[in-house]
């Protein structure tokens, strides 16, 4: 089996797309050459003291650079440790859904305006302030990344020198997107080898940029690269499992799952659809984090009023039939397998299926739901619309959970031979899963 992390090029990462951002950025922005640019083979691109514009891209971007450009230049007017906090405070403000975490505030403050010159230099700053305006929901996103942290800092009673570390984690751990394509992390649905490639090898990216500076090579580093990573081991860019996986991490791991919640559902923003969603998260983080998570989200009274569009009855059942029968399908398929397979590799696939399965099956019967939903049921759901909800929101989760089966399985198999029997059936009803439900 071919681990997440084996198509991830680690020894170096193009700048072509950061700085396609610094010099979109330029048009708008002043930025400065405070020392010259040159080559790897010495050649001198741009002189100290000139004003970058759009129209450097080709030059820049045609050649190695002596070094990261970041060191070579400066923007008029950038982010600095008092907009980072204010615009903290901003998240509370313009987004409701983060009020659970305010009593993390008056932590996070002395610790951002505190930060030293080691603990956030000025040439990380410098991309926070590229983020800030060439990739602002990613910036918005990293915000409220911290916000979360620290208020598991605060509920662990971690010291001023972990909630640093956590909090500098927070704020830089999408640092590696700057590098990447910018449309590759919000697509949806299975991506090509490419797509693949460029997702999982943010963390690492971000890792290199990173592990340049002492105060980061550790802790902060650590928790970077486990931010995507999952207790049992769906996780990338190395798919680590249980105690593999730092105390950091894991919390940057579900500050990171919980703001895309938000992504996903600020339109129904309900504790009841939160709750249903947490409760297929027992495989992916420990137990006393999602307490954590859930204690905020029950206690939060303002949150239990939800707007969400109602599901005709027709489509619901239709919807539940339907998962009903890829599960069935897959019931019929490991039977075969069973007796048909005799590659370790196919038995492997077979054995995570099953395995992931098994757990939104457990998370569907916590909920108390059956799958094989009859006409009769759902009339009777509709009785109260409360109810009626509640169980498309869990038609949805199962759906997520379906598409993330499907994400993992093309990560962690990513050149395997389907077209010979039964590798062939296995793709078939993956395909049958995407079609029906994602296409």
């Amino acid at each position: 089996m071919q681990t997440p992390d084996n198509n991830t090029k680690t020894e170096e990462y193009s700048d072509q797309h950061y700085i396609g951002h610094v010099t979109a950025m330029s048009a708008t922005h002043n930025i400065y050459t405070r020392s010259s640019i040159s080559t790897q083979t010495g050649i001198k691109l741009i002189k100290e003291g000139v004003r970058i514009t759009p129209g450097f891209y080709e030059q820049l971007t045609k050649h190695k650079l002596l070094k990261p450009i970041d060191e070579s230049i400066t923007i008029e007017n950038g982010i600095d440790l008092i907009r980072i906090f204010s615009d903290i405070e901003k998240v509370l403000v313009d987004d409701p859904f983060f009020e659970i975490f305010k009593s993390a505030i008056s932590t996070l403050q002395p610790i951002i305006t505190g930060f030293s010159e080691e603990e956030l230099p000025a040439q990380i700053t410098l991309k926070l302030t590229v983020m800030a305006n060439q990739l602002p929901d990613l910036y918005q996103h990293s915000l409220q990344v911290v916000l979360v942290c620290a208020y598991f800092g605060v509920k662990l009673d971690f010291t001023e020198q972990a909630m640093k570390a956590l909090v500098c984690s927070a704020l830089l751990h999408d640092i590696g997107e700057l590098h990447i394509d910018a449309s590759i992390a919000s697509r949806s649905g299975v991506l090509d080898k490419n797509g693949f490639n460029q997702l999982y090898a943010h963390p690492v990216i971000a890792n290199l940029i990173l592990s340049k500076f002492k105060y980061y090579k550790h802790g902060v580093c650590r928790a970077i690269m486990e931010h995507h990573e999952r207790m049992d081991g769906s996780g990338y860019p190395k798919g680590l499992q249980n105690e593999q996986i730092s105390e950091a991490g894991y919390i940057l791991a579900i500050a990171e799952f919980f703001t895309g919640l938000y992504q996903k559902y600020s339109e129904s923003n309900s504790a009841n659809h939160l709750r249903i969603i947490l409760s297929f998260q027992n495989s992916k983080f420990p137990e006393k984090f999602l307490k954590i998570l859930s204690g905020g989200i029950a206690s939060d009274k303002s949150r239990h009023s939800h707007k969400q569009d109602s599901l005709k009855q027709e489509s619901l059942q239709t919807k539940l039939f339907t998962l009903g029968h890829v599960l069935q399908d897959w019931n019929k398929m490991n039977n075969y397998l069973k007796t048909e397979s005799s590659r370790l590799e196919e038995r492997q696939l077979a054995e995570l299926v099953n395995k992931r399965l098994y757990e939104l099956h457990q998370g569907i019967l916590s909920l108390g739901v059956e799958i094989d939903a009859t006409k009769e049921f759902i009339d009777m759901l509709a009785e109260n619309a409360d109810d009626l909800l509640e169980v498309q929101m869990i038609a949805q989760e199962i759906q997520y959970q379906l598409n993330a089966l499907i994400l993992e399985v093309q990560r962690r198999w990513p050149n395997s031979e389907f077209d010979n029997s039964p590798y062939h059936q296995i793709k078939i009803w993956i395909q049958h899963i995407d079609n029906t439900f994602f296409s």
